[in-house]
């Protein structure tokens, strides 16, 4: 039993290494980037920047959590019957 304990600890050890490794490249550019940090902090207050970062944040948790999936099922809920033409106004 033990043996099998540690067969799977090192099975989903090399996936989370694999998947680390996968993000890492993903991220990786040998481009020119559009825009610089020394441009960022001269030309952009840093409450945009934060509000911009807790706004990724907050998208990231909603996602892990599957909360999306709460909301999009109330919100539908609460928009049955509604006619379609006044749901995109």
């Amino acid at each position: 039993m033990f043996v099998r304990g540690v067969q799977v600890l090192a099975v989903m050890k090399h996936r989370y290494d694999e998947e680390a490794e996968s993000q890492k490249k993903k991220y990786e550019t040998d481009g020119e980037a559009l825009l610089t940090w020394s441009v960022v902090q001269k030309r952009l207050p840093w409450s945009v920047i934060i509000l911009i970062g807790a706004g990724f944040a907050f998208s990231e948790v909603i996602k892990k959590s599957c909360l999306e999936e709460l909301i999009s099922q109330k919100v539908l809920e609460s928009l049955h019957g509604v006619p379609p033409v006044v749901v995109q106004l």
